[in-house]
């Protein structure tokens, strides 16, 4: 193996608790009261004391094709909410929206081609739908 790529794979440590992996660094010294936590194929290593997780926010997006061929797609993030109608098929249907903001759900909005609802913060989910009455898709900023 590359001593290169073995120091890579050596100093670092898969920290698993609460349901979720997080690669944290290996630490270099001896500390107390540290859990041993075992990696597949390599001695033991200590894990830090206090592992932080980074959490990435994205927006969600979400995208469906109705049985008429017709695309759509959903798109939230904590700023705005938004469903748009893409070309193809034959879906006379407008392309819906509504947001959850601070915990109760806004009317539906729709329009031919962009539905688009905006607010400065505080969406915390969003449906999304082809058609007055066709199935619900939510997304989660």
């Amino acid at each position: 193996m590359n001593p290169r790529k073995a120091l890579a794979l050596s100093s670092v440590a898969l920290v698993l608790g609460a349901g979720a992996a997080v690669a944290q660094p290996a630490a270099s010294a001896p500390q107390k009261n540290v859990p041993v936590v075992a990696t597949a194929g390599r001695a033991p290593a200590k894990a830090p004391a206090k592992a932080s997780a980074h959490i990435v926010r994205i927006q969600s997006t979400r995208t469906w094709t109705r049985s008429c061929g017709t695309t759509y797609q959903g798109v939230s993030t904590q700023k705005y909410a938004e469903t748009r109608k893409f070309g193809g098929g034959s879906c006379k249907g407008d392309a819906w929206v509504r947001a959850q903001r601070y915990g109760v759900w806004g009317s539906w909005v729709h329009h031919s081609s962009n539905a688009v609802i905006t607010y400065g913060s505080g969406i915390t989910a969003a449906e999304h739908k082809g058609c007055a009455n066709c199935t619900v898709y939510p997304t989660y900023p």
